[in-house]
C-alpha cells in the first residue's frame, strides 16, 4: 500500500482508513485540548494533511466550526482547495475568542467541542 504508485488506489485506501477509524477526531481533540504546544502543532499537521483535497473530511469540519471562522483565513479558495498551510492558519485562528453579533467562538464553545470529541474518541 505505501509503495503503491497508483494515486487513485492510494486515495481509496486513505478514504477507507479515514472512514473506519477515528484518527481525524482524535487529532482534532488533541489539537483543541492539549496543553502541549508541540502536540498541538503535530496534530495540526496531521489534520491539515487529512483535510487537503478530501471532500468528505472538509465537509465534516465545516459542520463543526462556524463558517465565519473559515472566512478569516487568508485565502481566495474554498476550504476544499486549501493547502496544509491554510489549514494550519485556521487552527491558529480557532484558539482565539470572537464575540460579535455575527460570530460567537470562545472558551465555552471550545469546551463543548472538546467534550463532544472526547465522547467520540473514547
Amino acid at each position: 500500500m505505501y509503495n503503491n504508485s497508483d494515486k487513485s488506489e492510494y486515495q481509496s485506501w486513505q478514504n477507507y482508513i479515514l472512514t473506519y477509524t477515528s484518527i481525524l477526531n482524535w487529532h482534532l481533540y488533541l489539537l483543541v485540548s492539549s496543553a502541549s504546544t508541540r502536540q498541538q502543532r503535530l496534530s495540526a499537521s496531521v489534520v491539515s494533511l487529512i483535510l487537503s483535497n478530501n471532500e468528505d473530511c472538509c465537509s465534516f469540519i465545516s459542520r463543526i466550526f462556524p463558517m465565519s471562522l473559515f472566512k478569516k483565513v487568508d485565502s481566495d479558495c474554498q476550504s476544499l482547495e486549501w493547502k496544509p498551510e491554510n489549514w494550519k492558519e485556521f487552527f491558529i485562528l480557532i484558539r482565539n475568542n470572537y464575540n460579535s453579533a455575527t460570530e460567537q467562538w470562545n472558551d465555552e464553545c471550545r469546551a463543548e467541542l472538546i467534550q463532544n470529541l472526547k465522547f467520540t474518541v473514547t
